[in-house]
């Protein structure tokens, strides 16, 4: 009788380093999904035993969420949870000063929550609601200041722009970072499988 391909169950969380516009085809091709701000507060306040590895690999690490946040031409931004767009992101999508070009269509039918340029200059004001926004309602981890990308806010482009939106480290307080591009190197994602029950060779690295 041959012997038996030696397989196991794959592990529910895959980390994934490099650009964005790499990370996001590889992901979606093993059937996961990156994980947003709720997600990763979640996992880690109720100290999810496969995330525990990746819960300390994120003390000194930052993560690229799925979550998104999208720049008007008129000044205003919105906080989008869980951005289509983002999910067809690839080597060949049109990126402007790194962030995904979309269409008027595109932004208005993004998920999440608008804010004008008057409520941006509110730093705190805007952290609280942008935290209870990717929370979903619910109660979870601390969040820190919000970056944005004010290049943009004060030289706005002709196009609606839309990046993800980047969690610090824990050390750094839990920074949220909607200004980096998606194509640079030192991209970081975690994929969640959608069927945890699949297998794959035994071997499969964490991070």
């Amino acid at each position: 009788m041959p012997e038996q391909a030696k397989t196991q169950k794959i592990r529910a969380y895959r980390g994934f380093k490099g650009p964005q516009i790499s990370n996001y085809p590889k992901i979606l091709e093993e059937d996961r999904r990156p994980l947003t701000f709720f997600q990763v507060s979640e996992l880690i306040t109720t100290r999810d035993e496969e995330f525990f590895l990746f819960a300390k690999y994120l003390l000194t690490h930052s993560l690229d969420t799925r979550d998104g946040i999208a720049y008007h031409p008129s000044g205003k931004i919105k906080i989008c949870l869980d951005p289509e767009p983002l999910l067809k992101l690839n080597n060949l999508s049109k990126l402007e000063k790194g962030a995904l070009v979309i269409s008027k269509e595109e932004y208005d039918f993004l998920d999440g929550e608008e804010y004008a340029f008057s409520e941006i200059k509110n730093a705190i004001f805007l952290k609280e609601s942008v935290r209870k926004l990717l929370l979903r309602g619910e109660k979870g981890m601390s969040l820190g200041n919000l970056v944005l990308d004010y290049n943009y806010l004060k030289n706005p482009s002709e196009n609606i722009l839309l990046r993800n939106l980047n969690l610090g480290t824990k050390n750094q307080g839990n920074i949220l970072d909607g200004s980096l591009s998606l194509n640079r190197e030192g991209g970081y994602m975690i994929g969640k499988l959608l069927d945890t029950i699949k297998k794959l060779h035994i071997g499969e690295k964490y991070f």
